[in-house]
């Protein structure tokens, strides 16, 4: 009996054994009590806990703007333990995503997280997604909830030529141009994730950053004022370039390297590639690839010139 509603009057077999399926209502929370009277020799009763829709699920987007190669952690908490969401992401997002972890399961707490990468050719703008869970106890058979998270989109290569040649514009050289095939190189290597120099030797020169944040727009902007302040933070001697074999490499092992790479006279394309690795010690990766290359011995003077 349910609420003083029999549901069900089953006939046991020879053994003295009976099944019924019992349905609960939705409505029904707490603890429910279902009663099976037995002839007239007595009754026994089973005791079922009746889960409620969970209380003030929440769901968010980290970050909450990213570009190219941007990591998204979608994540909830207070969802249904055990139950599995279904991400629906924005529309075109087969273009918008190059990868989605697997559907996630909510943990025995509540919480669930899954991961979407900013793909190439996405479009700038402000998107949402939707997550939903199928939940028979809640009146509505699912829970659903929808967050936004912004995408503006600008390419790395494009991003850091811009804030490149502002650098180089104050020591009186030329504009670097973006080169396509130096951005690919530059984004292969960035992929493999790790913190070393890809060997690229006379075809091109090689800038690297590592951040502890996510990959957005301002680990660009850092990346190159880190490698311009070394010039600051070293004293590079324009009077005393490395240049001569007596002072040659102990001016330019002072750590000056990224500097002289990035206003380079000589350099005239850039490519640059960006990666998020939250695995590592880092989790954006950066690197910069310059053609032709820089840091040229016996080149310095004419190539890196004192700011106007």
């Amino acid at each position: 009996m349910i609420d003083g509603e029999q549901v069900a009057d089953p006939t046991p077999d020879a053994s003295g054994t009976f099944r019924v399926a019992v349905t609960i209502p939705k409505p029904a929370t707490g603890s429910v009590v279902i009663s099976a009277i037995i002839g007239n020799s007595g009754s026994a009763d089973a005791i079922f806990k009746v889960k409620d829709c969970p209380k003030n699920p929440t769901m968010a987007s980290v970050p909450k703007s990213g570009v190219v190669g941007s990591k998204f952690v979608q994540k909830g908490n207070n969802w249904l333990p055990g139950g599995k969401v279904r991400i629906t992401l924005p529309h075109g997002s087969k273009a918008l995503f190059l990868a989605q972890s697997a559907t996630p399961r909510v943990g025995p707490s509540g919480g669930w997280q899954t991961v979407v990468t900013v793909g190439k050719g996405t479009p700038p703008g402000s998107y949402s997604y939707t997550a939903t869970e199928r939940a028979p106890q809640c009146p509505s058979g699912k829970i659903t909830m929808k967050e936004s998270f912004t995408v503006r989109v600008v390419h790395p290569t494009t991003k850091m030529a811009k804030i490149v040649n502002e650098y180089r514009a104050h020591h009186g050289v030329a504009p670097l141009r973006v080169d396509d095939e130096l951005a690919a190189s530059a984004q292969r290597w960035a992929d493999q994730g790790e913190f070393k120099h890809s060997g690229g030797g006379s075809r091109y020169g090689e800038n690297l950053y590592a951040s502890s944040e996510p990959c957005t727009e301002d680990v660009i902007r850092k990346a190159v004022d880190r490698w311009y302040a070394e010039a600051e933070q070293h004293g590079y001697d324009y009077n005393n370039h490395p240049d001569t074999k007596a002072a040659d490499l102990k001016e330019f092992n002072k750590g000056v390297g990224h500097f002289t790479q990035l206003v380079w006279k000589g350099s005239t394309k850039i490519g640059v590639g960006v990666a998020s690795h939250p695995g590592n010690r880092w989790q954006c990766l950066v690197v910069a690839q310059f053609s032709p290359p820089g840091n040229s011995m016996g080149s310095f003077r004419e190539n890196v010139l004192p700011p106007k």
